[in-house]
């Protein structure tokens, strides 16, 4: 699994559900199946780095989490290969939290990508920025891009929560600042022995 994030404030821990098996990502352990191409920084701002900052106005946070803010260039995060042998599908959850929720331009982004058995990346779930009409393309909430067309998709279960809440220019509504569990549930994992 790979994530491209440029730009921003973006929190999160992962895990996975195979057949009988949860694999969780949740960075209490640094490295601990997961490798970033870089880090830097820490608390929650100017950082891409594993940190355990106590976030004020967030009621659900707790042990250490992975924070993005005010980045340049594509820094990822690759998790350990998964043995998925006798599986037949994988569920994926991110729990995810942005910083402002009118601070995405629409060159931010994160992108999950996951491989079968060494094969060719292919889209899990995408971030971007909600534009709704923006003239600007800036300054607008964050959600998941459920057709992978490289624009959020504000709503219920897609819109992103942030610390500071609002509504954007286009009246995209952010109203949680707590963490909130995102998934993409029974990909077929086609008789692969390993995901990627």
């Amino acid at each position: 699994m790979k994530n491209f994030i440029s730009f921003l404030l973006l929190v999160f821990s992962f895990s996975f559900n195979f057949y009988s098996q949860t694999t969780t990502i949740n960075f209490e352990t640094a490295g601990d199946g997961y490798t970033p191409s870089t880090t830097f920084g820490s608390n929650y701002t100017d950082v891409f780095n594993r940190t355990n900052y106590n976030i004020s106005g967030v009621s659900n946070e707790d042990g250490y989490y992975w924070a993005v803010e005010d980045i340049s260039g594509n820094p990822n995060i690759t998790l350990d290969q998964i043995n998925v042998s006798g599986s037949s599908t994988f569920n994926f959850s991110i729990d995810m939290l942005a910083h402002h929720y009118d601070d995405w331009d629409s060159t931010d982004e994160v992108l999950i990508t996951y491989s079968l058995d060494g094969g060719s990346y292919q889209n899990l779930m995408w971030i971007q920025m909600v534009p709704q009409g923006s003239g600007t393309a800036t300054n607008e909430p964050v959600a998941l891009d459920t057709d992978f067309d490289g624009e959020g998709d504000c709503g219920a279960n897609a819109t992103l929560p942030a610390i500071s809440t609002g509504t954007g220019s286009q009246g995209c509504q952010v109203s949680s600042s707590d963490f909130e569990t995102f998934t993409a549930n029974n990909i077929s994992l086609n008789s692969a022995t390993t995901l990627d």
